[in-house]
Protein backbone atom coordinates (compact mmCIF):
# COMPACT_ATOMS: atom_id res chain seq x y z
CA UNK A 1 0.00 0.00 0.00
CA UNK A 2 2.80 2.00 1.05
CA UNK A 3 4.86 1.73 -2.51
CA UNK A 4 1.46 2.39 -4.26
CA UNK A 5 0.99 5.75 -2.81
CA UNK A 6 4.82 6.93 -3.94
CA UNK A 7 4.42 5.77 -7.59
CA UNK A 8 0.89 7.72 -7.77
CA UNK A 9 2.79 10.81 -5.87
CA UNK A 10 5.76 10.35 -8.37
CA UNK A 11 3.34 10.31 -11.14
CA UNK A 12 1.41 13.51 -9.99
CA UNK A 13 4.73 15.27 -9.59
CA UNK A 14 5.93 14.26 -13.14
CA UNK A 15 2.77 15.48 -14.81
CA UNK A 16 2.53 18.54 -12.79
CA UNK A 17 6.47 19.42 -13.88
CA UNK A 18 5.13 18.53 -17.51
CA UNK A 19 2.09 21.15 -17.32
CA UNK A 20 4.50 24.12 -16.02
CA UNK A 21 7.62 23.24 -18.28
CA UNK A 22 4.89 23.47 -21.09
CA UNK A 23 3.30 26.54 -19.93
CA UNK A 24 6.74 28.37 -20.77
CA UNK A 25 7.02 30.47 -23.69
CA UNK A 26 10.29 29.38 -25.84
CA UNK A 27 10.89 31.25 -28.71
CA UNK A 28 11.30 28.98 -32.16
CA UNK A 29 15.08 30.45 -32.43
CA UNK A 30 15.86 29.41 -29.45
CA UNK A 31 18.05 27.10 -30.35
CA UNK A 32 19.18 28.48 -33.60
CA UNK A 33 23.00 29.40 -33.73
CA UNK A 34 23.35 32.76 -35.63
CA UNK A 35 26.88 32.80 -36.09
CA UNK A 36 30.18 30.77 -35.63
CA UNK A 37 30.70 33.17 -32.40
CA UNK A 38 27.50 31.84 -30.87
CA UNK A 39 28.83 28.46 -31.84
CA UNK A 40 32.25 28.58 -30.41
CA UNK A 41 30.81 29.58 -27.35
CA UNK A 42 28.32 26.70 -27.05
CA UNK A 43 31.17 24.78 -27.84
CA UNK A 44 33.20 26.01 -24.99
CA UNK A 45 30.64 25.89 -22.81
CA UNK A 46 30.40 22.45 -23.14
CA UNK A 47 34.07 21.49 -22.82
CA UNK A 48 34.36 23.04 -19.94
CA UNK A 49 30.94 21.15 -18.41
CA UNK A 50 32.34 18.31 -19.47
CA UNK A 51 35.89 19.02 -18.02
CA UNK A 52 34.33 19.56 -15.05
CA UNK A 53 32.69 16.69 -14.75
CA UNK A 54 35.87 14.55 -15.84
CA UNK A 55 38.00 15.91 -13.10
CA UNK A 56 34.87 15.26 -10.46
CA UNK A 57 35.16 11.78 -11.97
CA UNK A 58 38.86 11.58 -11.82
CA UNK A 59 38.77 13.65 -7.74
CA UNK A 60 36.70 10.87 -6.79
CA UNK A 61 38.43 7.63 -8.48
CA UNK A 62 42.03 9.03 -7.06
CA UNK A 63 40.32 9.23 -3.59
CA UNK A 64 39.02 5.99 -3.93
CA UNK A 65 42.30 4.37 -4.81
CA UNK A 66 43.76 6.11 -2.16
CA UNK A 67 41.41 5.33 0.39
CA UNK A 68 41.90 1.13 -0.60
CA UNK A 69 45.61 1.37 -0.85
CA UNK A 70 45.40 2.76 2.70
CA UNK A 71 43.63 -0.08 3.51
CA UNK A 72 45.30 -2.71 2.40
CA UNK A 73 48.59 -1.56 4.15
CA UNK A 74 46.78 -1.46 7.69
CA UNK A 75 44.87 -4.48 6.75
CA UNK A 76 48.18 -6.21 5.99
CA UNK A 77 50.18 -4.77 8.89
CA UNK A 78 46.88 -6.11 11.10
CA UNK A 79 47.55 -9.78 9.55
CA UNK A 80 51.09 -9.92 10.55
CA UNK A 81 50.41 -8.62 13.40
CA UNK A 82 48.03 -11.30 14.91
CA UNK A 83 49.89 -14.26 13.02
CA UNK A 84 52.21 -13.26 15.47
CA UNK A 85 49.81 -12.56 18.48
CA UNK A 86 48.12 -16.25 17.88
CA UNK A 87 51.83 -17.45 18.55
CA UNK A 88 52.56 -15.66 21.35
CA UNK A 89 49.17 -15.72 23.28
CA UNK A 90 49.24 -19.28 22.59
CA UNK A 91 52.52 -19.66 23.93
CA UNK A 92 51.56 -17.42 26.84
CA UNK A 93 49.05 -19.56 27.99
CA UNK A 94 50.90 -22.41 27.88
CA UNK A 95 53.87 -20.75 30.29
CA UNK A 96 51.03 -19.34 32.53
CA UNK A 97 49.57 -22.65 32.96
CA UNK A 98 52.55 -24.08 34.19
CA UNK A 99 53.15 -21.25 36.85
CA UNK A 100 49.54 -21.33 38.42
CA UNK A 101 50.14 -25.37 38.49
CA UNK A 102 53.16 -24.45 40.70
CA UNK A 103 51.54 -21.91 42.58
CA UNK A 104 48.59 -24.61 43.66
CA UNK A 105 51.54 -27.11 44.46
CA UNK A 106 53.72 -24.44 46.09
CA UNK A 107 56.27 -24.97 44.05
CA UNK A 108 59.09 -22.38 44.56
CA UNK A 109 57.10 -20.92 47.34
CA UNK A 110 60.52 -20.92 48.78
CA UNK A 111 62.35 -19.47 46.14
CA UNK A 112 63.30 -20.42 42.55
CA UNK A 113 66.36 -19.87 40.95
CA UNK A 114 67.82 -16.89 39.03
CA UNK A 115 67.83 -18.44 36.01
CA UNK A 116 64.13 -19.70 36.06
CA UNK A 117 63.17 -16.15 37.48
CA UNK A 118 65.26 -14.64 34.28
CA UNK A 119 62.91 -16.83 32.09
CA UNK A 120 59.73 -16.08 33.06
CA UNK A 121 60.61 -12.15 33.40
CA UNK A 122 61.68 -12.67 29.83
CA UNK A 123 58.86 -14.08 28.90
CA UNK A 124 56.89 -11.61 30.54
CA UNK A 125 58.49 -8.93 28.25
CA UNK A 126 57.87 -10.85 25.30
CA UNK A 127 54.27 -10.93 26.28
CA UNK A 128 53.98 -7.11 27.10
CA UNK A 129 55.45 -6.14 23.48
CA UNK A 130 53.10 -8.30 21.60
CA UNK A 131 50.26 -6.50 23.30
CA UNK A 132 51.24 -3.14 23.00
CA UNK A 133 51.14 -3.75 19.26
CA UNK A 134 47.96 -5.37 19.25
CA UNK A 135 46.91 -2.32 21.17
CA UNK A 136 48.90 0.49 18.84
CA UNK A 137 47.50 -1.33 15.73
CA UNK A 138 43.89 -1.58 17.33
CA UNK A 139 43.81 2.04 17.98
CA UNK A 140 44.62 2.47 14.40
CA UNK A 141 41.99 0.40 13.19
CA UNK A 142 39.35 2.24 15.35
CA UNK A 143 39.87 5.38 13.80
CA UNK A 144 39.95 4.19 10.26
CA UNK A 145 37.65 0.98 10.50
CA UNK A 146 34.78 2.44 13.22
CA UNK A 147 34.70 1.25 16.42
CA UNK A 148 32.99 -2.32 15.75
CA UNK A 149 36.54 -3.18 14.76
CA UNK A 150 37.97 -2.07 18.23
CA UNK A 151 35.03 -4.66 19.94
CA UNK A 152 36.88 -7.14 18.38
CA UNK A 153 40.29 -6.30 19.34
CA UNK A 154 39.46 -6.36 23.01
CA UNK A 155 37.83 -9.80 22.85
CA UNK A 156 41.15 -10.63 20.96
CA UNK A 157 43.86 -9.01 23.43
CA UNK A 158 41.68 -10.54 26.77
CA UNK A 159 43.99 -13.77 26.42
CA UNK A 160 47.07 -11.85 26.97
CA UNK A 161 46.17 -9.51 29.33
CA UNK A 162 45.01 -12.43 31.36
CA UNK A 163 47.93 -14.23 31.20
CA UNK A 164 50.23 -11.03 31.70
CA UNK A 165 48.57 -10.43 34.89
CA UNK A 166 48.80 -14.24 36.33
CA UNK A 167 52.46 -14.34 35.41
CA UNK A 168 53.29 -11.04 37.16
CA UNK A 169 51.47 -12.18 39.95
CA UNK A 170 53.90 -14.99 40.21
CA UNK A 171 56.84 -12.78 40.18
CA UNK A 172 55.65 -11.33 43.46
CA UNK A 173 54.79 -15.11 45.04
CA UNK A 174 57.86 -16.32 44.32
CA UNK A 175 59.38 -13.18 45.95
CA UNK A 176 60.97 -14.62 49.66
CA UNK A 177 60.71 -11.70 51.26
CA UNK A 178 57.00 -11.44 50.54
CA UNK A 179 54.66 -11.83 53.79
CA UNK A 180 52.95 -15.37 53.89
CA UNK A 181 49.63 -13.64 53.69
CA UNK A 182 50.81 -11.60 50.69
CA UNK A 183 51.31 -14.72 48.97
CA UNK A 184 48.28 -16.69 49.76
CA UNK A 185 46.68 -13.30 47.99
CA UNK A 186 48.64 -13.87 45.02
CA UNK A 187 48.22 -17.00 44.78
CA UNK A 188 44.57 -17.21 45.24
CA UNK A 189 43.99 -14.30 42.35
CA UNK A 190 46.18 -15.86 40.16
CA UNK A 191 44.21 -19.29 39.91
CA UNK A 192 40.65 -17.25 40.36
CA UNK A 193 41.87 -15.31 37.20
CA UNK A 194 43.11 -18.57 35.41
CA UNK A 195 39.91 -20.08 35.70
CA UNK A 196 38.31 -17.74 33.65
CA UNK A 197 40.27 -18.55 31.24
CA UNK A 198 40.13 -22.09 31.03
CA UNK A 199 36.18 -21.42 31.14
CA UNK A 200 36.44 -19.50 28.43
CA UNK A 201 39.17 -20.58 26.58
CA UNK A 202 39.71 -24.51 27.39
CA UNK A 203 41.97 -26.36 28.79
CA UNK A 204 43.85 -28.38 26.27
CA UNK A 205 46.06 -27.14 23.33
CA UNK A 206 43.35 -28.20 20.99
CA UNK A 207 40.56 -26.33 23.01
CA UNK A 208 42.77 -22.67 23.25
CA UNK A 209 43.63 -22.71 19.96
CA UNK A 210 40.51 -23.16 18.80
CA UNK A 211 39.49 -19.97 20.60
CA UNK A 212 42.23 -18.60 19.36
CA UNK A 213 41.04 -18.90 15.78
CA UNK A 214 37.84 -17.96 17.20
CA UNK A 215 37.99 -14.88 18.23
CA UNK A 216 40.68 -13.52 15.20
CA UNK A 217 37.57 -15.07 12.90
CA UNK A 218 35.82 -11.48 12.40
CA UNK A 219 38.95 -9.55 12.37
CA UNK A 220 40.19 -12.00 9.69
CA UNK A 221 37.23 -11.44 7.25
CA UNK A 222 37.45 -7.60 7.91
CA UNK A 223 41.11 -8.06 6.72
CA UNK A 224 39.79 -9.85 3.52
CA UNK A 225 37.45 -7.29 2.80
CA UNK A 226 40.34 -4.69 2.72
CA UNK A 227 43.32 -6.68 1.44
CA UNK A 228 43.54 -5.91 -2.75
CA UNK A 229 43.74 -8.95 -4.68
Amino acid sequence: MKRDWVVWTCCICLFAAGTIWGMVPISTDFFVVRDIHDLAEIIGAIATVIAVLLATAGINAWREQAVATSDHELARRVAVTLQRYKFASYRAWEFTDYLVSNMQLEIGKGGVSDRFLDEVKSQLRDLEIINAEVHSIALECRALWGETIWEDFQKVSWLGTQCHECITLYLRWSRVDEAEKHRAVYSNVALQVFTEVRKFAGRTTKDVNAYIDRVLGPIGLEIGKRLLR
